[in-house]
Protein backbone atom coordinates (compact mmCIF):
# COMPACT_ATOMS: atom_id res chain seq x y z
CA UNK A 1 0.00 0.00 0.00
CA UNK A 2 1.64 3.55 -1.28
CA UNK A 3 0.31 6.79 0.09
CA UNK A 4 0.09 9.62 -1.68
CA UNK A 5 2.16 13.05 -1.75
CA UNK A 6 -0.57 14.64 0.75
CA UNK A 7 -1.09 11.50 2.41
CA UNK A 8 2.81 11.42 3.01
CA UNK A 9 3.48 15.49 4.16
CA UNK A 10 0.40 15.52 7.20
CA UNK A 11 2.03 12.24 8.33
CA UNK A 12 5.43 13.97 8.17
CA UNK A 13 3.45 16.94 9.99
CA UNK A 14 2.49 15.00 12.60
CA UNK A 15 5.45 12.95 13.28
CA UNK A 16 7.28 16.33 13.87
CA UNK A 17 5.25 17.46 16.18
CA UNK A 18 5.04 14.42 18.39
CA UNK A 19 9.26 14.77 18.17
CA UNK A 20 8.92 18.50 19.29
CA UNK A 21 6.98 17.96 22.33
CA UNK A 22 9.15 14.58 23.24
CA UNK A 23 11.79 17.59 22.95
CA UNK A 24 10.34 20.37 24.72
CA UNK A 25 9.38 17.87 27.55
CA UNK A 26 12.74 16.50 27.98
CA UNK A 27 14.35 20.01 27.56
CA UNK A 28 12.31 20.80 30.82
CA UNK A 29 13.29 18.06 32.43
CA UNK A 30 16.86 19.11 32.18
CA UNK A 31 16.17 22.41 33.24
CA UNK A 32 14.23 21.14 36.55
CA UNK A 33 17.53 19.29 36.93
CA UNK A 34 19.69 21.98 36.11
CA UNK A 35 17.78 24.26 38.93
CA UNK A 36 18.20 21.25 41.72
CA UNK A 37 22.05 21.96 41.19
CA UNK A 38 21.62 26.09 42.33
CA UNK A 39 20.72 27.03 45.49
CA UNK A 40 21.34 30.23 45.82
CA UNK A 41 21.27 32.73 48.40
CA UNK A 42 18.88 35.49 48.96
CA UNK A 43 21.34 38.04 48.61
CA UNK A 44 21.53 36.80 44.60
CA UNK A 45 17.59 35.65 44.29
CA UNK A 46 16.79 38.78 42.32
CA UNK A 47 19.73 38.48 39.94
CA UNK A 48 18.83 34.44 39.54
CA UNK A 49 15.76 35.09 38.85
CA UNK A 50 16.49 38.31 36.17
CA UNK A 51 19.18 36.16 34.35
CA UNK A 52 17.28 32.58 34.02
CA UNK A 53 15.17 33.67 30.70
CA UNK A 54 18.14 33.53 29.48
CA UNK A 55 19.47 30.18 30.81
CA UNK A 56 16.37 28.69 29.39
CA UNK A 57 17.01 30.44 26.28
CA UNK A 58 20.38 28.39 25.99
CA UNK A 59 18.26 24.94 26.89
CA UNK A 60 15.70 25.55 24.85
CA UNK A 61 18.36 25.96 21.86
CA UNK A 62 17.01 29.87 21.14
CA UNK A 63 20.77 31.45 22.35
CA UNK A 64 24.21 29.64 22.08
CA UNK A 65 25.78 31.19 25.12
CA UNK A 66 24.23 33.27 28.07
CA UNK A 67 26.77 34.80 30.82
CA UNK A 68 26.58 36.26 34.16
CA UNK A 69 28.42 36.76 37.39
CA UNK A 70 27.59 35.53 41.08
CA UNK A 71 30.07 35.81 43.62
CA UNK A 72 28.27 32.66 46.50
CA UNK A 73 26.12 29.99 45.56
CA UNK A 74 26.22 26.06 46.96
CA UNK A 75 26.83 23.22 45.20
CA UNK A 76 26.34 19.71 46.44
CA UNK A 77 26.34 21.43 49.93
CA UNK A 78 29.26 23.71 49.48
CA UNK A 79 29.16 26.92 49.91
CA UNK A 80 31.77 29.07 48.48
CA UNK A 81 33.06 31.32 45.61
CA UNK A 82 33.00 29.43 42.04
CA UNK A 83 36.47 30.52 40.66
CA UNK A 84 38.69 28.13 38.57
CA UNK A 85 41.87 27.20 39.56
CA UNK A 86 45.42 27.63 37.57
CA UNK A 87 48.52 25.99 38.89
CA UNK A 88 51.32 28.41 38.54
CA UNK A 89 53.89 26.15 40.74
CA UNK A 90 56.36 27.14 42.91
CA UNK A 91 57.42 30.97 43.65
CA UNK A 92 60.34 31.84 46.04
CA UNK A 93 59.20 34.96 48.51
CA UNK A 94 62.14 34.57 50.74
CA UNK A 95 65.07 36.79 50.71
CA UNK A 96 68.15 37.02 48.52
CA UNK A 97 71.29 37.78 49.56
CA UNK A 98 74.15 40.21 48.86
CA UNK A 99 76.58 38.26 46.76
CA UNK A 100 80.10 39.02 48.28
CA UNK A 101 82.18 36.35 46.82
CA UNK A 102 80.71 37.49 43.40
CA UNK A 103 82.50 41.16 44.07
CA UNK A 104 86.02 40.08 45.17
CA UNK A 105 88.82 38.82 42.93
CA UNK A 106 88.54 35.59 41.82
CA UNK A 107 91.33 32.67 41.65
CA UNK A 108 90.58 29.08 40.67
CA UNK A 109 92.48 26.37 40.90
CA UNK A 110 92.67 23.58 38.66
CA UNK A 111 91.50 20.13 39.05
CA UNK A 112 94.35 18.35 40.24
CA UNK A 113 95.39 21.08 42.37
CA UNK A 114 94.19 21.54 46.40
CA UNK A 115 95.70 24.37 47.05
CA UNK A 116 96.67 28.24 45.45
CA UNK A 117 99.86 30.21 46.24
CA UNK A 118 100.45 33.57 45.58
CA UNK A 119 104.03 35.42 46.01
CA UNK A 120 103.54 39.25 46.53
CA UNK A 121 106.29 41.95 47.16
CA UNK A 122 105.19 42.69 50.77
CA UNK A 123 107.60 45.95 51.43
CA UNK A 124 109.60 47.92 49.37
CA UNK A 125 111.96 50.05 50.03
CA UNK A 126 113.11 52.98 47.21
CA UNK A 127 116.38 54.67 46.51
CA UNK A 128 115.51 55.74 43.24
CA UNK A 129 117.02 59.99 42.99
CA UNK A 130 118.69 61.84 40.58
CA UNK A 131 122.24 61.13 40.23
CA UNK A 132 125.01 63.06 38.44
CA UNK A 133 126.65 61.76 35.39
CA UNK A 134 129.75 58.91 36.68
CA UNK A 135 127.83 58.92 40.11
CA UNK A 136 127.20 55.99 42.17
CA UNK A 137 123.30 55.58 42.05
CA UNK A 138 121.92 53.63 45.39
CA UNK A 139 120.21 50.39 45.89
CA UNK A 140 116.36 49.84 45.99
CA UNK A 141 115.09 46.38 47.86
CA UNK A 142 111.82 44.44 47.29
CA UNK A 143 110.78 41.92 49.86
CA UNK A 144 108.19 39.02 48.76
CA UNK A 145 105.83 36.71 50.77
CA UNK A 146 104.49 33.55 50.03
CA UNK A 147 100.45 33.71 50.81
CA UNK A 148 98.68 30.90 50.28
CA UNK A 149 95.39 29.08 50.51
CA UNK A 150 93.48 25.73 50.60
CA UNK A 151 89.23 25.50 49.88
CA UNK A 152 87.26 24.74 52.69
CA UNK A 153 83.80 23.11 51.85
CA UNK A 154 80.79 24.80 52.56
CA UNK A 155 77.68 22.38 51.84
CA UNK A 156 74.28 21.35 52.90
CA UNK A 157 71.32 19.05 51.34
CA UNK A 158 67.61 18.89 51.09
CA UNK A 159 65.80 15.71 51.38
CA UNK A 160 62.51 15.11 49.47
CA UNK A 161 60.35 12.22 48.63
CA UNK A 162 60.29 11.00 44.72
CA UNK A 163 56.80 11.90 44.54
CA UNK A 164 57.42 15.41 45.07
CA UNK A 165 60.47 15.60 42.87
CA UNK A 166 58.48 14.32 40.22
CA UNK A 167 54.99 15.28 40.46
CA UNK A 168 55.87 19.28 41.36
CA UNK A 169 56.54 21.76 38.75
CA UNK A 170 60.19 22.75 38.32
CA UNK A 171 60.64 21.39 42.24
CA UNK A 172 64.17 20.72 41.99
CA UNK A 173 65.40 24.00 40.16
CA UNK A 174 63.56 25.63 43.10
CA UNK A 175 65.04 24.04 45.69
CA UNK A 176 68.62 24.59 43.83
CA UNK A 177 67.76 28.85 43.58
CA UNK A 178 66.25 28.63 47.41
CA UNK A 179 69.33 26.51 48.36
CA UNK A 180 72.01 28.63 46.58
CA UNK A 181 70.91 31.70 47.88
CA UNK A 182 70.72 30.13 51.68
CA UNK A 183 74.54 28.86 50.35
CA UNK A 184 75.51 32.66 49.80
CA UNK A 185 74.21 33.91 52.96
CA UNK A 186 76.81 31.49 54.67
CA UNK A 187 79.70 32.44 52.62
CA UNK A 188 79.06 35.81 53.00
CA UNK A 189 79.63 35.00 56.56
CA UNK A 190 82.67 32.94 56.79
CA UNK A 191 84.10 35.26 53.92
CA UNK A 192 84.12 38.43 56.81
CA UNK A 193 83.65 36.46 59.81
CA UNK A 194 85.38 33.28 59.55
CA UNK A 195 87.58 32.71 62.88
CA UNK A 196 90.57 31.23 60.25
CA UNK A 197 90.51 27.48 62.14
CA UNK A 198 89.27 24.92 59.68
CA UNK A 199 86.86 24.30 58.42
CA UNK A 200 86.21 27.92 58.82
CA UNK A 201 87.43 30.24 55.87
CA UNK A 202 89.94 33.49 57.05
CA UNK A 203 87.36 35.98 57.56
CA UNK A 204 88.63 39.58 56.25
CA UNK A 205 87.62 41.39 59.33
CA UNK A 206 90.03 39.36 61.59
CA UNK A 207 92.47 41.40 63.64
CA UNK A 208 95.08 39.94 61.83
CA UNK A 209 93.17 40.61 58.03
CA UNK A 210 92.27 44.33 57.84
CA UNK A 211 93.64 47.93 59.51
CA UNK A 212 91.55 49.87 62.05
CA UNK A 213 90.42 53.12 61.13
CA UNK A 214 92.88 55.76 62.73
CA UNK A 215 90.62 57.64 65.60
CA UNK A 216 94.05 59.89 66.93
CA UNK A 217 95.81 63.07 65.74
CA UNK A 218 97.32 61.49 63.13
CA UNK A 219 94.45 61.11 60.86
CA UNK A 220 94.69 63.80 58.82
CA UNK A 221 91.27 64.60 59.08
CA UNK A 222 91.11 64.38 62.94
CA UNK A 223 88.77 66.95 64.63
CA UNK A 224 88.59 68.78 60.89
CA UNK A 225 84.79 68.16 59.90
CA UNK A 226 81.92 70.25 61.01
CA UNK A 227 78.51 67.94 62.11
CA UNK A 228 80.31 64.56 60.89
CA UNK A 229 77.89 62.24 59.85
CA UNK A 230 78.11 59.01 58.55
CA UNK A 231 78.63 59.75 55.03
CA UNK A 232 81.67 62.20 56.04
CA UNK A 233 82.95 58.92 58.20
CA UNK A 234 83.26 56.80 54.39
CA UNK A 235 84.73 59.50 52.48
CA UNK A 236 87.73 60.28 54.63
CA UNK A 237 88.17 56.14 54.93
CA UNK A 238 88.65 56.38 51.21
CA UNK A 239 90.85 59.44 51.35
CA UNK A 240 92.82 57.76 53.88
CA UNK A 241 93.54 54.65 51.76
CA UNK A 242 93.76 57.07 48.72
CA UNK A 243 96.99 58.63 51.04
CA UNK A 244 98.63 55.28 51.27
CA UNK A 245 98.54 54.85 47.21
CA UNK A 246 95.63 53.11 47.25
CA UNK A 247 91.97 53.11 45.36
CA UNK A 248 89.35 52.39 47.61
CA UNK A 249 86.69 50.14 45.50
CA UNK A 250 84.24 48.68 47.87
CA UNK A 251 82.44 49.53 50.82
CA UNK A 252 80.14 47.25 52.88
CA UNK A 253 77.70 48.59 55.52
CA UNK A 254 74.96 47.27 57.22
CA UNK A 255 71.66 47.24 56.05
CA UNK A 256 69.71 48.90 59.31
CA UNK A 257 72.87 51.38 58.32
CA UNK A 258 72.24 51.60 54.85
CA UNK A 259 69.03 52.62 55.27
CA UNK A 260 70.17 55.22 57.62
CA UNK A 261 71.94 56.95 54.66
CA UNK A 262 68.98 58.02 52.84
CA UNK A 263 67.50 60.04 55.82
CA UNK A 264 70.40 62.24 56.32
CA UNK A 265 69.46 65.98 55.57
CA UNK A 266 71.43 69.10 55.07
CA UNK A 267 70.64 71.89 56.67
CA UNK A 268 67.42 73.38 54.90
CA UNK A 269 66.06 70.19 56.11
CA UNK A 270 66.54 68.66 52.36
CA UNK A 271 67.34 65.22 52.10
CA UNK A 272 71.04 65.03 51.33
CA UNK A 273 71.52 64.16 47.66
CA UNK A 274 74.62 65.41 46.18
CA UNK A 275 77.36 64.56 43.59
CA UNK A 276 79.53 62.90 46.69
CA UNK A 277 76.62 60.88 47.72
CA UNK A 278 74.07 59.06 45.48
CA UNK A 279 71.52 55.59 46.15
CA UNK A 280 71.62 53.54 43.23
CA UNK A 281 69.18 50.50 44.23
CA UNK A 282 67.59 48.98 46.89
CA UNK A 283 71.11 47.83 48.46
CA UNK A 284 73.54 50.21 46.90
CA UNK A 285 75.17 53.70 46.73
CA UNK A 286 77.55 55.55 45.41
CA UNK A 287 79.74 57.74 47.75
CA UNK A 288 82.93 59.88 45.63
CA UNK A 289 82.08 56.87 42.84
CA UNK A 290 83.10 53.99 45.29
CA UNK A 291 80.60 51.85 45.55
CA UNK A 292 78.33 50.83 48.59
CA UNK A 293 76.75 47.76 49.66
CA UNK A 294 74.57 46.82 52.41
CA UNK A 295 75.45 42.92 53.83
CA UNK A 296 73.72 41.11 57.08
CA UNK A 297 76.97 40.14 57.81
CA UNK A 298 78.28 43.46 58.75
CA UNK A 299 77.51 44.95 62.63
CA UNK A 300 75.10 47.75 62.76
CA UNK A 301 77.93 50.11 63.66
CA UNK A 302 80.47 49.26 61.41
CA UNK A 303 81.99 50.11 58.09
CA UNK A 304 84.80 48.55 55.80
CA UNK A 305 86.59 50.19 52.76
CA UNK A 306 88.81 48.34 50.67
CA UNK A 307 90.63 48.39 47.75
CA UNK A 308 89.95 44.63 46.47
CA UNK A 309 92.43 44.10 43.91
CA UNK A 310 95.34 44.78 46.24
CA UNK A 311 93.56 43.95 49.57
CA UNK A 312 92.71 40.15 48.99
CA UNK A 313 90.90 37.51 46.56
CA UNK A 314 88.91 34.51 46.52
CA UNK A 315 90.42 30.88 45.97
CA UNK A 316 87.66 28.82 44.78
CA UNK A 317 87.67 25.34 43.19
CA UNK A 318 84.94 25.26 40.65
CA UNK A 319 81.57 27.10 41.27
CA UNK A 320 78.66 26.15 43.35
CA UNK A 321 77.83 22.10 42.70
CA UNK A 322 75.10 20.75 42.65
CA UNK A 323 74.41 17.02 43.29
CA UNK A 324 71.38 15.17 43.24
CA UNK A 325 71.11 11.53 44.31
CA UNK A 326 69.38 8.85 45.24
CA UNK A 327 71.39 5.88 45.93
CA UNK A 328 71.97 4.70 49.33
CA UNK A 329 69.53 1.94 51.10
CA UNK A 330 68.37 4.03 52.89
CA UNK A 331 66.99 6.27 50.48
CA UNK A 332 65.80 3.64 47.82
CA UNK A 333 63.90 1.93 50.78
CA UNK A 334 62.01 5.17 51.78
CA UNK A 335 61.76 6.78 48.24
CA UNK A 336 63.88 9.55 48.70
CA UNK A 337 65.90 12.11 46.67
CA UNK A 338 68.72 14.05 48.30
CA UNK A 339 69.62 17.06 46.78
CA UNK A 340 73.12 18.28 47.90
CA UNK A 341 74.84 22.17 47.52
CA UNK A 342 78.38 23.37 47.93
CA UNK A 343 80.84 25.53 47.58
CA UNK A 344 85.11 24.93 47.92
CA UNK A 345 86.26 28.33 48.70
CA UNK A 346 88.56 30.02 51.36
CA UNK A 347 90.02 33.92 51.45
CA UNK A 348 93.47 35.15 50.23
CA UNK A 349 94.49 37.89 52.15
CA UNK A 350 96.90 39.84 50.31
CA UNK A 351 97.43 43.44 51.76
CA UNK A 352 95.46 44.01 55.20
CA UNK A 353 96.38 47.86 54.94
CA UNK A 354 94.78 48.17 51.91
CA UNK A 355 91.76 47.97 53.81
CA UNK A 356 89.71 50.27 56.78
CA UNK A 357 87.25 48.71 58.84
CA UNK A 358 85.89 51.32 61.58
CA UNK A 359 83.00 52.31 64.01
CA UNK A 360 80.68 55.04 62.40
CA UNK A 361 79.97 56.68 66.31
CA UNK A 362 83.58 56.51 67.25
CA UNK A 363 84.54 57.94 64.06
CA UNK A 364 82.46 60.81 64.17
CA UNK A 365 83.23 62.03 67.19
CA UNK A 366 86.77 61.73 66.53
CA UNK A 367 86.03 63.80 63.13
CA UNK A 368 84.20 65.92 64.87
CA UNK A 369 85.46 69.62 65.32
CA UNK A 370 85.80 70.84 68.90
Amino acid sequence: MSLDNKAKAELDALVNKFDERIETAIDKREVEAKKSLFSSSNRIDSNLKKEWKGIQDVFNRKSLEHSFEFKTMTIGGQTGDVVGEDNGGLKNIQRGYFDLASMMPQFSLSVNSGEYRYIVNSSESSAFNAVAEGADSAESSVSFTEKSAKPENIRSYFMASREIADDVANFQNFVQQRGVQMLVDQMNGQILLGNGTSPNLSGLLLASNRTAFDYTASNTYYQTVDSANEIDCLIVSINNLLELGFNADMVLVNPAQFGKFSLLKDSTGEYLKNNNFRITGSNSALINGVPVYASNKVSDDAFYVADSSKAFGLVRKGGIDLRVTSEGQDLFKKNLVMMELSARINTLVLNKSATILGDFSDAKTALETP
